[in-house]
């Protein structure tokens, strides 16, 4: 009996807060992530926005295709995260 109370009552402390740390870590980074794709999509939306009221709505797939222009035109629009 003495055994089984030594498991139930026992534990790694170092694992523990290992695997606390661990879980922490992945939570944050799924966080991180969602928040960079939210911002992304919102800067995007205000560049298509700018370019559409600036009559520049042609330009639209070329900045959708092309990082680097679509980075240029961030620029130019003051368009930051």
């Amino acid at each position: 009996m003495d055994d089984d109370f030594s498991l139930l009552t026992h534990y790694d402390e170092e694992k523990t807060m290992r695997l606390f740390m661990e879980e922490g870590r992945a939570k944050g980074r799924a966080e991180g992530e969602a928040k960079g794709r939210a911002d992304g999509q919102n800067m995007l939306i205000a560049l298509i926005n700018a370019l559409k009221k600036n009559g520049r709505a042609c330009e639209i797939d070329l900045a959708l295709a092309d990082e680097e222009y679509r980075e240029d035109l961030y620029r130019q629009y003051n368009i930051v995260q």
